[in-house]
C-alpha cells in the first residue's frame, strides 16, 4: 500500500512539473518522492519546510533554478494541504465530531 501511495504522490509531482513547465524528466518525480519521503522520517523537530527545502535542493540536481523550485514546492504543498484539510473537516462533520472533542479525548495506551 505504501508503494501505491508513493507512486501516486510521485505522479502528482510529475503533473506539477508539467504545470510549472519545469524541464525535468518524469523519473525526477520518483527521485523527489524518495528524497521527500526519507527526509520526512529523519529524526528532526517538526516537518515545517521539509517538503519545500528538499524540493529546492532536489531542483539543483535536475538543474532548475531555486526560485522556480521553491515556487513549485510551495504551490504543491498548498495545493495538497488545502483539499486534505477540507476533506478531513468534512469527515469530522459527517461523524458529528468537533475539533474540541478531539483535543479532550483520552489517549489510548
Amino acid at each position: 500500500m505504501v508503494a501505491v501511495l508513493w507512486i501516486v504522490n510521485a505522479a502528482a509531482f510529475a503533473v506539477c512539473f508539467r504545470a510549472f513547465e519545469l524541464p525535468v524528466p518524469p523519473e525526477a518525480a520518483l527521485v523527489l518522492q524518495g528524497v521527500v519521503g526519507f527526509g520526512c522520517v529523519a529524526v528532526l523537530p517538526g516537518l515545517r519546510g521539509r517538503v519545500r527545502g528538499r524540493g529546492a535542493r532536489h531542483a539543483g540536481v535536475v538543474r532548475v533554478d531555486a526560485t522556480r523550485a521553491v515556487s513549485y514546492a510551495v504551490a504543491y504543498h498548498v495545493g495538497t494541504f488545502i483539499p486534505i484539510t477540507v476533506l478531513g473537516l468534512a469527515s469530522l462533520s459527517r461523524m458529528r465530531l468537533h475539533l474540541a472533542e478531539l483535543r479532550s479525548a483520552p489517549a489510548e495506551d
